[in-house]
This record gives structure tokens, C-alpha cells and sequence, in this order.
């Protein structure tokens, strides 16, 4: 006779993307043999919601212009510092390549992972955004992945 406490425990495996929610939390995404799992985490509590395979309706995948907006940013600012730089002298002349090098350094940081995007799920009673997937080459991944397991599931009847 089974343990009338017992419980199930379900094998899950991380799915790209991770997202750090607004400096109050994070969201995560994991793979279940049937579902998918997003995760928030929000300072002490989580939230768990479920989106079976059979349910979902649209995966869908917008670029946003955050990218660009943020390469010029920061390449304008390193140009600019840079400029400064050139005028100063000594000591005060390596602080502010220094500071040049910190604007580069995060432009190659935001130009290395590619293009944004924001990725949402639908199914008949919600939508949700998926903020754990930002970047177009983690959402190009998790559909690759979801893709042949959606169809699958919706192809057999219930």
C-alpha cells in the first residue's frame, strides 16, 4: 500500500532564457514530460504555472528595438569618454579610458547575446509573458525545442 503521503516527483530540464524581474525577482522556465513550467520567484514567495503542450495555442516572438537603442547608448557615451580622454593628461587622462573601456566593455557585453525580443504564450484562457527568454537566439532554442513536442501532443486526441 503506497504511502498516503507520498508524493510524485516530475523530472525537469532547464529551458533557455533567465530573467532577473525588475530588480523583485526572477523568472525560470523548465521542460516537464508534458508541460512547461515557468517559475517566478519574487523576494520570499514563487509562483508556478503550468502550460501543457495539449493547451498551447501561439508561442509568439516579437524583436524589440532595446538592442539598438542601448548599442547606441553605449556607443556614443565610449566615443564621448574617449574623446575626453584624448584631451586630458597624466593621471586623470588613464581614469577616463578607465571609464571608456567600462562603455566598451558593455557594448560588446549587450552586442555578443543579440537582437531582443519579447516572447509570449497563449493559450485559450491566458497569455503570459515569458520575460526568462529576451534575446531572439534563446527564443529561436526554446522553440526548437517546444516545437516537435507541441505538435506531437496535439496530434493524439485527448
Amino acid at each position: 500500500m503506497p504511502d498516503a503521503h507520498a508524493t510524485t516527483t516530475t523530472a525537469y530540464r532547464r529551458l533557455p532564457g533567465r530573467q532577473w524581474l525588475r530588480m523583485t525577482g526572477r523568472q525560470r522556465l523548465y521542460l516537464g514530460p508534458d508541460h512547461i513550467l515557468v517559475v517566478e520567484t519574487h523576494y520570499m514567495s514563487e509562483e508556478c504555472v503550468r502550460f501543457y503542450f495539449r493547451d498551447i495555442h501561439a508561442i509568439t516572438v516579437v524583436r524589440t528595438g532595446g538592442w539598438a537603442a542601448w548599442n547606441v547608448v553605449l556607443a556614443t557615451a565610449a566615443a564621448l569618454v574617449a574623446l575626453l580622454a584624448l584631451a586630458a593628461s597624466g593621471g586623470l587622462a588613464i581614469f577616463v579610458w578607465a571609464v571608456a573601456g567600462v562603455f566598451a566593455a558593455a557594448l560588446v557585453a549587450n552586442l555578443l547575446p543579440g537582437p531582443t525580443c519579447s516572447c509570449r504564450i497563449r493559450t485559450v484562457v491566458s497569455e503570459r509573458r515569458l520575460s526568462a527568454v529576451e534575446r531572439l537566439r534563446q527564443a529561436d532554442r526554446l522553440i526548437a525545442i517546444l516545437h516537435p513536442l507541441i505538435e506531437a501532443a496535439q496530434a493524439t486526441p485527448p
